[in-house]
């Protein structure tokens, strides 16, 4: 039978909870022999392997083992496991658990509990074995420290310094040397000059380390000079950002002293520190002349993006010294207030620092840009000549400063008795005057691309001409809409 060796020290609220008191008396053949501690137990015969009386404090589960004999059907064995006495200064002779279960016959058993988190407390053990209720024997067995394996080559500390990395990983229930060994290889690959150990779960059990040449020694955190008087960060946020433009390659005491003073003196809102390079960078948000640790606060309810869209974007508006969700949120209520298609958020004197969205219902969806107004599709079958050219002409009312944009296009089968007809297209302005134009030869140009600025408001017109002896088909893709024959 096995169980979990729960937190020594939460044990001590349970005292004698968890113990059970055997008085009572019983005749039975059962007997118990072979009494004994082990690293692990046989699982077909039941006998113990790797007998011993002493374990290490990482050990991951203890055994004891006893040969039960002669047992009737039912026959209940327990055991008690007692701390003795040990590192645990003030705790003695505490009982940490009882294991009981229904055994009959002549058999091998054995009961074990497991390494409690941060390893065995240090000190003398009793298991109290007992048959119905009444004792039997007793097996003592020792916990000791574990054996600190070699320093690692590339760990530039004194013995001392060592063993206290060592324990103290120890304690968090981390290997020191198995991570030391791993990263300290990984970080030197990847140009890193400072690297974390620790426990990934949390980030109070680590310790920094600093590269010299390809080996690594503690970081001497005494080094960090005072905390800027206009930083608003707690010590340890000051602590985590100095190391980190550290393994930047940055001095981060200089690097804000200089941006923040600037920062000010442009009226910045956001404030952005780090590496443009490596993408790595740091938010500060301004507090009067003082600047805060800024950290993205939660994506709006009605932005349509996701996880990562919304970092970016975030990300994106404080390098511009903009707050995204307060522009966000005033420009979104706006938009559906007065039944926008689109919004756009960010400077309203850098179109370069703007992002696009389309509405959703009352939500908003990233644009990759500007909405693009969709074109209007003609297509038709022109005839062919009769004595004249045949026209076909569109008109539409514009204001000045639209932009007509688009193609025109005449295709249609080859015939080597009209390999020379030509095409014609041209807008007209309202006053009748020509203000593009283009002149195609079948077979070689048959395309015909648009781009030209309305300068005046009106009715302008498009005209397409051609001259074949056959019909042809005609496809239009112009805007803005509202082009009729």
């Amino acid at each position: 039978m096995k169980c979990n060796f729960f937190r020594a020290l939460a044990l001590v609220v349970l005292v004698g909870s968890l113990s059970v008191p055997f008085t009572a008396c019983s005749m039975t053949t059962a007997q118990l022999s072979e009494a004994t501690m082990a690293s692990s137990i046989d699982e077909i015969t039941g006998q113990p392997i790797g007998t011993t009386d002493t374990f290490t404090a990482d050990v991951p589960e203890i055994f004891a083992s006893v040969k039960l004999s002669n047992a009737p059907d039912d026959t209940e064995v327990s055991s008690e496991w007692i701390y003795v006495s040990g590192e645990m200064e003030g705790i003695e002779n505490y009982s940490i658990m009882t294991l009981s279960d229904n055994f009959s016959g002549t058999q091998y058993i054995y009961f074990s509990i497991s390494e409690m988190e941060g390893g065995w407390p240090g000190g003398n053990y009793d298991v109290v074995l007992f048959i119905d209720g009444e004792e039997q024997l007793t097996i003592p067995f020792t916990v000791v420290a574990p054996a600190i394996p070699p320093k690692p080559e590339g760990l530039l500390t004194s013995d001392v310094e060592y063993q206290e990395l060592w324990e103290t990983f120890a304690g968090w229930g981390l290997d020191f040397n198995s991570l030391f060994m791993g990263y300290s290889q990984q970080a030197i690959a990847a140009d890193a000059t400072v690297m974390w150990l620790g426990d990934v779960d949390n980030d109070a059990n680590g310790v920094y380390f600093k590269r010299v040449g390809n080996d690594w020694e503690p970081y001497d955190l005494s080094v960090i000079p005072d905390k800027p008087w206009n930083l608003l960060a707690s010590d340890e946020e000051y602590q985590e950002m100095w190391v980190t433009f550290d393994s930047w390659g940055r001095d981060f005491y200089e690097v804000f002293t200089t941006t923040s003073q600037e920062g000010i003196a442009n009226d910045w809102v956001i404030m952005w520190l780090g590496n443009a390079e490596r993408e790595t960078w740091v938010f500060f948000n301004r507090v009067d002349d003082s600047w805060e640790p800024y950290y993205m606060p939660p994506k709006p309810e009605n932005l349509l993006a996701s996880d990562a869209e919304y970092k970016e974007l975030w990300e994106t508006f404080a390098k511009w010294a903009l707050d995204f969700n307060e522009l966000f949120a005033s420009e979104s209520q706006r938009g559906v207030a007065e039944g926008e298609d689109y919004i756009w958020v960010g400077s309203s004197s850098d179109e370069t620092r703007r992002e696009y969205f389309a509405r959703v219902g009352d939500d908003w969806q990233p644009l990759d840009g500007p909405p693009v107004e969709p074109y209007q599709e003609i297509s038709g079958i022109m005839p062919a000549r009769d004595y004249t050219r045949v026209t076909v002409t569109f008109t539409n009312t514009l204001e000045a400063g639209d932009v007509i944009e688009g193609s025109v296009e005449i295709s249609g089968e080859y015939k080597t008795q009209d390999w020379s007809f030509d095409w014609t297209g041209e807008i007209l302005n309202p006053e009748g005057d020509t203000i593009d134009i283009f002149r195609g030869h079948w077979v070689k140009e048959t395309i015909y691309d648009i781009n030209v600025e309305v300068l005046t408001a009106g009715e302008y017109t498009l005209r397409i001409r051609h001259n074949s002896k056959f019909e042809k088909e005609l496809y239009i893709n112009i805007r803005p809409e509202g082009w009729s024959y």
